[in-house]
């Protein structure tokens, strides 16, 4: 039986977590999906996004958001 996720911590070596849950999770879920190689979360600091037209997916730094 396949279970629904809820919440996805990911836990970094330096003690800091980025939780994933609402609206981030499932656009994660869907992420991963569609591109397996995108699984890691970059650091706590990112933000899920897709830019450069759907090239990239994936976290990515806040600043580079910002551009």
């Amino acid at each position: 039986m396949e279970k629904e996720l809820r919440r996805v911590t990911f836990a970094f070596a330096d003690g800091t977590e980025k939780v994933l849950k609402g609206e981030e999770l499932a656009n994660w879920e869907v992420i991963c999906y569609m591109h397996s190689d995108y699984l890691l979360p970059g650091a706590p600091d990112h933000a899920l996004a897709e830019m450069c037209g759907g090239l990239v997916r994936g976290f990515v730094p806040l600043a580079t958001i910002a551009k």
